[in-house]
């Protein structure tokens, strides 16, 4: 990390991208960090200590599994801001941060945490972040999972009857192609988990072997 505390180039960088836009109070001291490619930004070892306005620059977030395996959280290659969990609940983090690119960033200490806590313009944007980082680690872990045992899922809690009648409607919410989905739904007739009712039209087999997911789960 390359940090860079010209007023100068600061006060170019707050004008250029906007970032005050985030803060009611405009006087923090704020500094300017750059990252190289390849550099971790955030990561469990090292205590992060500044919230870092990410405003050029692509990063991705992930853990890392016991088996050293690693798991996607978000990527980001817009205006985004880290560090907003670390300072709220005092824990230090359990993801990696890496730069995709050179990664510019303006940085403001979590010694101003009881100011922040009660800058509402600041608090507004904070959800609107958080809200987007869990939409997409919801997307990914969704994503992630077996078709067979999502379209289970979709059918046993979405389908009215337990009856999947709109292959479309299915395909947008599985993100999946209709090739995929014939394919899985054609493997679960054969399983008896479903009966082919209709065209177009199956229907969760009650009587089938028993499956992780249940109506009751």
């Amino acid at each position: 990390m390359k940090l860079i505390r010209d007023s100068g180039a600061i006060e170019d960088i707050m004008e250029q991208h906007n970032v005050l836009k985030h803060l009611y109070d405009k006087q923090y001291p704020l500094n300017y960090c750059h990252f190289s490619k390849g550099e971790y930004i955030v990561n469990p070892v090292e205590n992060l200590e500044n919230l870092l306005f990410i405003h050029s620059g692509s990063i991705k977030l992930f853990g890392i599994r016991e088996d050293s395996s690693e798991y996607a959280v978000c990527h980001s290659d817009q205006f985004t801001l880290l560090g907003e969990l670390e300072l709220i609940t005092g824990a230090q983090t359990i993801l990696w941060v890496e730069a995709l690119s050179d990664v510019a960033c303006v940085s403001l200490s979590f010694q101003y945490k009881e100011a922040l806590m009660e800058d509402v313009v600041f608090l507004r944007y904070l959800v609107q972040v958080q809200s987007r980082k869990f939409y997409e680690l919801s997307q990914s872990i969704f994503t992630h999972q077996k078709l067979e045992d999502r379209l289970i899922h979709y059918i046993l809690s979405e389908c009215e009857d337990l009856i999947l009648d709109n292959l479309q409607a299915a395909q947008f919410q599985l993100h999946c192609s209709r090739r995929q989905l014939q394919r899985v739904l054609k493997a679960l007739v054969l399983d008896q988990k479903l009966r082919k009712v209709g065209r177009g039209q199956y229907q969760w087999n009650e009587n089938s072997p028993s499956h992780p997911f249940s109506l009751e789960g």
